[in-house]
């Protein structure tokens, strides 16, 4: 396929590396996504105009077979047109079960110190956690930012609250809060998704998921795609993934997931925290955990 379109940053990844190669995670309609070096790339219709890290092809998606697991590699073709070709191998990206609940305490605490440690100043739901009392001391806010965490940390906490329960969540919306194509609450509840995943918490994950479903046409198409692969498909972004594959012991290795997007990935960790919270208090294992100096 040619393309008719890129992002700036894509074209400057292909510049300097020759070409970008990665595994489809999702497929619907007239887009496809994937990772690249921890970042989420679209590729989108000739129809559709060009969104941050996409690419738009020059001609229609429509017809064409696609699998998650699919090779899309994007480079230089012989006659200097920029093409995008495919490689079939169907790959299985879906996460284990897991009874290791002895893994949950010291996950929770190798974030938390790494969340602890991280810029007071950093966007999305970092605030949130904060002004919830995960971290250490609520951080105060005010004016508009104030109005605007509070209630959504109001929110946030009702809804753990109703999955630490095992019950229906009534707090209102978060899907969607944030900006970007995947907003902030929407990696969040990614996050927690994936540790209800890795732990096998099936009744919990259905909570969420009818909770996430509910509020789906509140975000972009794309995160809507994502948290529904997520979801119903157990397919996370490669840095949780990853993170899942190695042992928990030493210091969490942060940088991985500021390669995600520096908003995304840190989004991503405190949903991965909340769920972990949320699993410890479940099986009676929480433990206290001194801030740290």
């Amino acid at each position: 396929m040619l393309i008719k379109e890129m992002d700036s940053e894509i074209s400057r990844i292909i510049d300097l590396k020759g070409m970008m190669s990665f595994s489809i995670s999702m497929v619907f309609g007239t887009t496809i996504c994937g990772y690249f070096e921890g970042k989420l790339i679209t590729i989108l219709d000739g129809s559709k105009r060009v969104l941050p890290m996409s690419i738009v092809i020059d001609g229609e998606l429509k017809g064409r077979t696609y699998s998650v697991g699919d090779k899309i590699t994007t480079a230089w073709s012989g006659d200097a047109d920029l093409v995008i070709t495919q490689d079939t191998k169907i790959s299985n990206l879906r996460m284990q079960a897991s009874d290791e609940y002895y893994l949950i305490s010291p996950m929770y605490t190798q974030i938390r110190f790494a969340l602890m440690e991280l810029n007071t100043e950093t966007k999305g739901m970092l605030p949130i956690i904060s002004i919830m009392g995960m971290l250490s001391e609520p951080r105060r806010y005010s004016g508009i930012e104030a109005k605007v965490y509070n209630l959504v940390a109001e929110r946030t906490k009702l809804l753990i609250n109703d999955l630490i329960e095992g019950r229906e969540i009534t707090a209102e919306n978060i899907v969607g809060y944030g900006i970007g194509l995947t907003p902030s609450a929407d990696d969040f509840l990614l996050g927690i998704s994936s540790m209800f995943d890795r732990f096998g918490e099936v009744i919990r994950k259905e909570i969420l998921a009818t909770y996430i479903e509910k509020y789906l046409h509140t975000t972009t198409e794309v995160s809507g795609c994502m948290l529904r692969y997520g979801i119903r498909n157990k397919l996370y972004p490669e840095v949780i993934l990853e993170y899942l594959e190695h042992s928990y012991s030493g210091k969490l290795r942060i940088e991985d997931f500021l390669k995600h997007g520096s908003t995304s990935g840190i989004d991503l960790l405190c949903g991965m925290l909340c769920g972990l919270d949320i699993l410890m208090k479940m099986h009676d294992t929480i433990r206290d955990i001194e801030p740290i100096e």
